[in-house]
């Protein structure tokens, strides 16, 4: 008993002394382990594995110049964002200091930055919707919970945007130099898409993707 009472002890003064902890911040991200075989399984991203992928590459050395071939397996991250505000240009990927992770890690990590919440959801723009159940949509109560939200999220830029960390399998090793070219972020694509509703009317919306490829072999 006595133990225990220590025990809670504790654990009461950790939560009284030390400051929480929030998920999904620089500090804490969310934390993927890259499902590979069902890549619909790693929400709030799409991760497809590619093979394949034909890449050339220049080399430039004090004795020869050339172009070699290489064929990568290439993984295709992608998430959706919301046309309105551009939130796509909020969406950024990056490669983690590695020195800040065990080193069974090196090479197997990549971390996404998303808004926290879509812009769609802004209330200003998602109260003016129709839906269903309209009454849910228009309800004052509503309306001022989610204002609220709004206010306290522009008001602390750690509320602002949602960090992940995905973790790929232990079998494989990144190489970001593929399509980037050294540099540590890897390049964002935008993908505009128009939908056709059943009435015929336009739907306009983005996803974002970026491409990174495992350590390629040449022909």
């Amino acid at each position: 008993d006595s133990e225990r009472n220590v025990t809670g002890l504790l654990l009461w003064a950790a939560f009284k002394i030390l400051p929480p902890r929030y998920q999904g911040t620089k500090e804490d991200p969310i934390v993927i382990q890259v499902d590979t075989e069902r890549p619909e399984n790693n929400g709030p991203f799409d991760i497809q594995m590619v093979t394949g992928v034909e890449r050339q590459h220049f080399h430039d050395s004090n004795v020869v110049k050339s172009t070699a071939t290489y064929d990568y397996t290439m993984f295709h991250i992608r998430a959706s964002a919301e046309a309105y505000k551009s939130d796509h240009e909020h969406c950024r990927a990056f490669i983690p200091d590695p020195h800040l992770y065990e080193r069974k890690y090196l090479g197997r990590l990549v971390g996404v930055i998303l808004p926290s919440v879509p812009s769609i959801f802004d209330p200003s723009v998602y109260h003016k919707g129709y839906g269903n159940d309209s009454g849910s949509v228009n309800c004052s109560a509503t309306r001022k919970a989610h204002n609220c939200t709004k206010y306290a999220i522009e008001a602390a830029d750690w509320r602002k945007n949602k960090y992940y960390l995905l973790v790929f399998p232990d079998n494989m090793r990144l190489n970001n130099n593929a399509f980037c070219h050294g540099d540590q972020l890897p390049r964002r694509h935008l993908s505009m898409i128009t939908l056709i509703a059943n009435d015929e009317t336009n739907m306009r919306t983005n996803a974002v993707y970026w491409k990174i490829a495992t350590v390629g072999t040449q022909r």
